[in-house]
């Protein structure tokens, strides 16, 4: 048996893909919930599958598929629509041990006929990094386990020492030109997205253009998510700490303690589109669901723990 360990969904909720700790991924047809099944599976590593993320082909008739392994490395994947199954197209060249990824969703509105970016954040064994990766195209045949650099694109950034305060944890997409970063210290802060091609990071490290929250203010950060617009940045903590920010003068708009730190605090957490809507969980403390007046969603209550077998009885007599 295996454990899921990440889920991603492509963009009409029609198929959901679930990463497991024996390195499965398996793409389950949604639409609808009650008829939801497995419709592929692929092993893609021997090695668990740390994170999924998706995002849509240049085409459209596909899925890019990202996979951070627990051993640190990032394997590249894409997911048919038309067919369903999962392809595996093979790993990127060691970049470091890499801590977090996701697609760089606001570059891709601007360049809709090349290949999506990934944004990653890690360390090497001199500095803490963020690096940008250019999937393979629509038409790339694997040939290797390890993906050929002439059919990607790298570029990197050096953030700052290799201390363990200074480790990057988490990456979210802002801009065209910006990231956002958060840090074992606690701090989140907007970076450049890198310009210098390659993966050999000789360059001072760079200066963050803002700083969203001081080191020390929060635990290691887990967990970054924008809106669609990114006016609103949620950032989720080791400490258990939610956090709500406004973009880009990075206001805390809400601050809460919703997880137990002795759980591994706020594993993950997202909002919706408006960001009216905000989900959050971690280790054992189940999911949170919270919402913003005029939301018009609303969550029945669990009551069910209140009643009793007696209580039970007498309601059915």
């Amino acid at each position: 048996t295996s454990a899921v360990t990440s889920l991603a969904v492509e963009a009409r909720g029609k198929f959901l893909l679930a990463g497991t700790d024996s390195g499965c991924i398996h793409a389950v047809a949604v639409d609808p919930w009650p008829d939801a099944e497995v419709v592929d599976t692929n092993r893609i590593s021997e090695v668990g599958i740390a994170k999924l993320c998706c995002t849509g082909s240049e085409d459209g008739l596909s899925l890019k598929v990202a996979a951070l392994l627990f051993d640190g490395r990032i394997a590249m994947a894409s997911f048919s629509l038309r067919e369903p199954k999962v392809k595996m197209l093979g790993l990127t060249e060691n970049l470091g041990m890499v801590e977090d990824i996701c697609w760089h969703e606001q570059e891709k509105t601007e360049e809709l006929n090349m290949p999506p970016k990934l944004l990653a954040v890690g360390c090497t064994a001199e500095a803490s990094c963020l690096w940008t990766v250019r999937s393979p195209k629509d038409s790339f045949e694997p040939r290797d386990m390890v993906i050929h650099r002439e059919a990607m694109g790298f570029w990197s950034q050096k953030l700052a020492g290799d201390t363990s305060e200074n480790r990057p944890t988490a990456v979210c997409s802002l801009s065209k030109t910006q990231a956002v970063v958060g840090f074992a210290s606690g701090a989140v802060c907007i970076y450049a997205t890198p310009t210098q091609p390659g993966l050999m990071v000789k360059s001072p490290a760079a200066t963050p253009m803002k700083s969203l929250v001081p080191a020390g203010a929060h635990h290691l950060v887990n967990s970054l998510q924008t809106n669609a617009s990114c006016t609103i940045l949620m950032v989720g903590c080791m400490d258990g700490s939610v956090l709500k920010l406004s973009l880009p003068n990075g206001e805390e708009l809400m601050c809460k303690t919703l997880h137990s730190p002795y759980n591994g605090g706020t594993a993950q957490v997202v909002c919706s589109r408006d960001s009216t809507v905000a989900m959050s969980t971690g280790g054992a403390d189940g999911i949170l669901v919270w919402s913003e007046p005029g939301s018009e969603i609303t969550v029945a209550p669990d009551d069910t723990h209140l009643k009793g077998p007696d209580d039970e009885a007498f309601g059915d007599e």
